[in-house]
């Protein structure tokens, strides 16, 4: 009996040990289904564009509008890139005369607007801007003016921008587009009131010349994605007051920027990553008042472009600032070690856009008084001790009361050489956190 007793003993010992066991492995989980950066948001890739409703504008005729009024600057740049080649003796030159490069500009313009300025090859200089190296031109605002059966007339204002990103002059022009023939024409306006009042006639035919053609285009959500942000860009460092005042989410501006200058401050820490912008995931969905598109940056930046119209749309350059219905949704949803790395990456991303008054206010006050007393303290810390750009590979996650830490692997993207850090976090309500970390 005595052995039957000590053997019961033994086994209730061990199966003691074995269920502390189990709940240590459960509480100090080691990072399961996190051992590398994670994408914050699942996004989806759409190829092509569905049918939806109708627009006043579409966004075929944008592009074409938009790609007509680029020709139109083609013809009246005197310095076209197109121009210049090799002459008789083997010299590098511009190849066209003068009274040639007149005639190019005078191909795209109207019939009305030659009329009624009585312009000719010789005077067209006095009716078209003139331009002397290559520009891209950016719609800001898109009117249709008038249309018949064949042909659609539309008022942009736009701002020219160099291929360096520098602020030419802004823009005021008409946009004849004849789609039967694939064919356009301009009249250059003086101001924007001008372009708002101008009474356009129609014509029945634009007949096709040497430059007034354009190629019809097949539109995909790339295409379409890939646009907004070649103009947002050139808009953000060219004429950085005109992108906050017009191009910037209201919600997201009033939480993210407190003034312009600080949106042009932001512009100058990361002109480096704007001007290399550009979309690798992104998803589209039609929401009551606009096309939504959530894009995965080729920097691992979250973007949304909220589109009312093709021409008039907002931009939400992160995801972190304010959360999006994603974020929540999947933050709601996940155990704490999941929010955890969520609440870092967020973290990380600020650090990425160099925006350090968010970073610094993800700080617990414990923390900062004993480290980082001001956020210029904190902003000297991060630049020496973090990488421009920074990815995170998870290690091991432990529960120690309320509080949570998380090892992780910091990698600088560029030179792939890594640090390691400890993070400390408290979960607040709702997606609120602080946190702290080994300095």
């Amino acid at each position: 009996m005595k052995k039957i007793k000590y053997v019961l003993i033994i086994c209730i010992i061990l199966a003691i040990l074995l269920i502390v066991i189990i709940l240590i492995n459960n509480r100090n989980k080691n990072n399961q289904g996190i051992s590398e950066t994670q994408e914050s948001i699942e996004i989806m890739k759409n190829e092509t564009v569905q049918e939806e409703a109708e627009q006043i504008i579409n966004i075929e005729e944008y592009i074409e509008v938009k790609n007509c009024a680029n020709a139109y600057l083609n013809a009246i740049n005197i310095n076209n890139s197109a121009y210049y080649g090799y002459d008789e003796n083997g010299n590098y030159t511009n190849l066209m005369t003068e009274e040639d490069i007149n005639a190019n500009m005078y191909e795209v313009l109207s019939e009305e607007y030659i009329n009624k300025n009585s312009i000719n090859t010789e005077n067209i200089r006095n009716y078209v801007y003139t331009i002397e190296e290559d520009c891209f031109f950016v719609p800001v605002e898109l009117i249709e003016k008038d249309s018949n059966e064949n042909i659609k007339s539309f008022g942009v204002y736009g701002i020219i921008v160099s291929q360096e990103y520098e602020m030419i002059m802004e823009g005021y022009i008409i946009v004849n587009i004849d789609e039967n023939n694939n064919t356009f024409s301009i009249e250059q306006v003086a101001n924007k009131d001008e372009l708002n009042d101008i009474e356009i006639e129609v014509p029945s035919i634009i007949e096709e010349k040497n430059n007034n053609v354009y190629t019809a285009i097949g539109t995909t959500y790339e295409d379409i994605i890939q646009g907004y942000i070649d103009d947002y860009k050139r808009l953000a460092i060219a004429y950085p007051e005109l992108a906050y005042d017009n191009f910037l989410d209201e919600e997201y501006k009033s939480k993210k920027f407190e003034s312009v200058d600080e949106y042009k401050e932001y512009i100058n820490e990361n002109r480096d990553k704007i001007e290399l912008l550009a979309p690798e995931k992104y998803e589209v969905s039609e929401q009551d008042n606009y096309t939504r598109y959530l894009i995965l940056s080729n920097s691992g930046q979250y973007i949304i472009i909220k589109a009312e119209t093709p021409s008039k749309y907002k931009f939400i350059l992160d995801t972190y600032t304010i959360d999006i219905p994603e974020f929540t949704e999947k933050y709601n949803s996940s155990a704490e070690q999941q929010k955890v790395a969520l609440n870092i990456d967020k973290f990380i991303q600020a650090l990425n856009a160099a925006d350090y008054k968010y970073a610094y206010n993800c700080l617990a006050d414990s923390f900062k008084n004993n480290y980082f007393k001001t956020q210029e303290e904190f902003e000297t810390y991060a630049k020496e001790n973090f990488y421009k750009s920074n990815t995170i590979t998870y290690n091991q996650f432990n529960i120690q009361g309320e509080y949570y830490t998380y090892s992780v692997t910091i990698t600088n993207q560029e030179t792939n050489e890594g640090i390691n850090k400890t993070f400390i976090m408290q979960l607040g309500e709702g997606t609120e956190f602080v946190l702290s970390f080994d300095i």
